[in-house]
């Protein structure tokens, strides 16, 4: 017979010795109520069971006594057996509440850990108020590299300047030149031009004076065919009408040449004295217009070698920042549970210096005694009522951790009894918003163990 039946069969029998007794006269006879009494509450009452004796009606006497009036005696002859009865249901209900629910303090919230590690080699900085960083500074961080890609762009940005005011240079350079090349052919038309004019004129003299000529010659040929004048007069003057004549033709041609020398030195092509050329001035601006088309093409490939070297210089100092301050914030929902180095001290690359918890999941573990481990399953009820704090939490056991469970992979973990004991894993529900981080937190938990009858 269980613990549990023997506390329940002796609640019974004390109950039903109550109700007996209220039912008999206020005078009793002596020895009825304890023969009532006494073979329920003898140690050989399992051995009864195999001759149960038939039930008692206990309502009607219940009814009897309840109905009847009280006398001012009842409760002084009956306060033994009521203080008794009361007495025997509390035990009975102590007895059973290890057998229902299992509660233990030994408790404490915890959660995984994340570490921190430096990303780069330095000194820790102390963060400042109210912000949860860490921040590494590296003053002997190498900036070789930034300060060779800061010379070449300067050095290519002189270039670039050096190229650009030669361009300019050479700009005014041409414009002086074009400018006197263009009054130089200006010049050289106009006094083409008046030889052109003084050409016609000449070839009207030439023209005026064949005209004569040949007049002459008509009055001439006349007077000889008369006798009256010699023939060697006609001669002179036929001589004369095919000088003129011929001087005008002359100038006729001139007259073209000069012109077509002029309409080409307006467009910078000069033919004198037998030679068709330019002129020094359009020579010179010939040079000019090379030596800027290979300035310009030197200048735009300085200008691309010196946005390279920005991007160069840019990379370098970004690189350098990255190795010379690196700062780890904690991000939202988690929480900085400690730190490995201290404000001021050197640490290297990869060396863990934080550890931070995950206040979004958290969970109970528990030392449990492994003689209460009876009737805890697998997603057993639990109830935390953490310490300091109004708020009841509900889980479920997950399952139990080996023995090798260390701080190294738990935020926190509760101390072990002395008895052998074992860790049990509670997955609590989603706390509300707002709810302050409860790692680290210990409280009192109630295991819902399963039914054990």
């Amino acid at each position: 017979m269980s613990i549990v039946e023997r506390v329940s069969l002796l609640a019974a029998s004390a109950a039903q010795s109550a109700v007996l007794s209220a039912t008999e006269p206020l005078n009793p006879q002596p020895g009825r109520a304890t023969a009532s009494v006494q073979p329920l509450l003898s140690p050989r009452v399992p051995h009864q069971r195999s001759q149960p004796a038939a039930p008692r009606d206990l309502i009607t006497p219940l009814r009897q006594v309840l109905a009847r009036p009280l006398q001012a005696d009842f409760w002084r002859r009956h306060w033994r057996l009521a203080l008794g009865v009361g007495l025997v249901g509390g035990a009975a209900y102590a007895a059973s509440q290890p057998f229902i629910a299992f509660t233990t303090e030994n408790t404490m919230v915890s959660a995984s850990l994340l570490r921190l590690r430096a990303p780069i080699g330095g000194e820790l900085v102390a963060p400042s108020s109210g912000q949860p960083a860490l921040t590494i500074r590296n003053p002997l961080a190498d900036n070789h590299r930034v300060i060779d890609a800061r010379s070449e762009r300067d050095r290519l940005g002189a270039e670039l300047a050096a190229t650009s005011s030669r361009l300019t240079d050479l700009a005014a350079l041409a414009a002086d030149i074009g400018q006197r090349a263009a009054l130089h052919r200006d010049a050289v038309a106009a006094h083409l031009t008046l030889q052109a004019r003084e050409a016609g004129m000449t070839r009207n003299a030439a023209e005026a004076r064949a005209l004569r000529a040949a007049r002459d010659a008509g009055r001439s040929g006349e007077l000889a065919r008369v006798g009256v004048a010699a023939t060697s007069q006609l001669d002179r003057a036929d001589a004369e009408r095919v000088s003129a004549r011929a001087q005008g033709d002359a100038a006729a041609t001139r007259i073209q040449l000069l012109q077509q020398q002029a309409e080409a030195a307006t467009r910078g092509v000069f033919t004198e004295n037998g030679h068709i050329g330019t002129g020094y001035a359009e020579q010179r601006l010939d040079e000019l217009s090379l030596r800027r088309m290979e300035l310009h093409r030197m200048a735009d490939v300085l200008r691309a070698t010196l946005a390279a070297a920005e991007r160069r210089v840019n990379e370098e100092e970004a690189r350098l920042a990255l190795l010379s301050t690196a700062t780890l914030t904690v991000p939202e929902g988690l929480a900085l549970w400690r730190t490995r180095a201290l404000p001021g001290q050197r640490v290297v690359a990869d060396e863990t210096i934080a550890e931070v918890v995950d206040c979004r999941a958290p969970f109970l573990l528990a030392a449990i005694p492994q003689s209460q481990l009876s009737g805890l399953t697998q997603g057993t009820p639990v109830r935390l009522r953490l310490a300091g704090s109004g708020l009841e939490w509900r889980g479920r056991l997950t399952g139990f951790l080996p023995d090798s469970t260390s701080a190294e992979s738990m935020a926190a973990l509760p101390s072990r009894p002395r008895e052998p004991s074992i860790l049990a894993q509670v997955a609590l529900d989603p706390p509300p918003a707002e709810t302050p981080c409860p790692v680290g937190l210990t409280g009192r938990a109630v295991f819902q163990r399963a039914s054990l009858w």
